[in-house]
């Protein structure tokens, strides 16, 4: 079963302050909190918990690499938790990204930002021909910040068509 990735829209908000908000959340759907990994050179902090039934995991990472807080949601109900947590988070929605990298060709230093927030957005994603499309307009972009980020970003997603 993939995973289901939603990603902050907002990741300058005070860590501590959206870190409470989604602890406020996770005891109001009564999910047990499992482990907090701290943060450390090799590791980005982190947070999971599990659904009563134990049949989803709920991980929040802020991914210090690259300054992207995020949430992975793994096993069952992946739309049903997604749609509690957009209820009180603002995400990026993965047609909103693409849109933006078309639309600001320009633009470098969002383009390389807006690849990022796609590439962790995808998560583990099938390969789809309009998702590869987008990383090949960024590869072939005319300034090097945004090939560099597209190469990066590319390097995550696993895709065979990448070699």
């Amino acid at each position: 079963m993939k995973e289901t990735v939603l990603v902050f829209k907002d990741p300058v908000q005070d860590a501590d302050v959206r870190q409470e908000k989604l602890s406020t959340v996770a005891w109001q759907q009564d999910w047990d909190l499992c482990k907090i990994n701290k943060r450390c050179e090799h590791n980005p902090f982190s947070k999971v918990w599990m659904t009563q039934d134990e049949k989803t995991g709920i991980t929040y990472i802020e991914n210090h690499y690259v300054n992207i807080p995020y949430i992975i949601i793994r096993g069952e109900n992946q739309e049903k938790i997604a749609e509690v947590l957009s209820r009180k988070f603002d995400f990026y929605a993965i047609n909103e990204l693409s849109s933006f990298i078309y639309s600001n060709p320009e633009d470098d230093t969002q383009i390389a930002r807006a690849i990022q927030l796609f590439d962790i957005t995808l998560g583990e994603s099938s390969f789809n021909d309009s998702y590869f499309e987008i990383y090949q307009f960024c590869l072939s972009h005319p300034i090097s910040n945004v090939r560099r980020a597209a190469m990066f970003a590319a390097a995550g997603v696993g895709w065979p068509e990448f070699r």
